[in-house]
């Protein structure tokens, strides 16, 4: 059995060995492109990245005190799903 093959049986189920939440919240927080989490039933932003926050010009403690609608064209703010 390989390394490699060890490291997969002892991981938590449905997660890769090699893939942690740290490396996806890297993933996110370096992110080139501006995202968010955001809840859908209030849609508030749970968090947004550094790009986000550089593209729309709002502090993180401002977006977090917004929902999508705030970021979004006023003729488009009713199509969100």
């Amino acid at each position: 059995m390989s390394a490699e093959s060890q490291t997969e049986d002892q991981s938590t189920e449905g997660e890769h060995p090699r893939y942690s939440e740290g490396h996806y919240q890297l993933l996110f927080e370096h992110n080139p492109l501006p995202m968010w989490v955001y809840d859908p039933a209030t849609l508030r932003f749970l968090t947004v990245n550094e790009a986000a926050i550089r593209h729309y010009g709002y502090s993180r403690k401002e977006f977090l005190e917004m929902t999508l609608k705030d970021i979004r064209p006023k003729e488009r703010r009713n199509h969100i799903a």
